[in-house]
């Protein structure tokens, strides 16, 4: 199962039930990529630049929210943690 990066085998183990809810999020989550393909296209073959920065721009959007920036290491509480080991 590409979708899931699951091998042969680990499908195998699943249990049925889980088997066959993951089989019906295949097809939504394959829908989904053909959606942003066919977006994608669409706005590379439009003369609308605005088109295309808004389409862009959702996409950019969508990947800003996905990263979680670690906080600032305190490297002060980490050397009083180390000295209590």
């Amino acid at each position: 199962m590409r979708t899931y990066g699951m091998g042969y085998w680990e499908i195998l183990d699943l249990p049925v039930s889980l088997f066959w809810i993951v089989n019906r999020n295949i097809s939504r989550l394959q829908a989904e990529e053909d959606l942003r393909r066919f977006d994608a296209t669409r706005a590379a073959q439009s003369s609308d630049e605005h088109a295309a920065k808004e389409i862009r721009q959702s996409y950019v959007k969508e990947l800003s929210g996905t990263f979680v920036q670690a906080e600032e290491l305190d490297r002060n509480a980490l050397y009083a943690l180390k000295a209590k080991l």
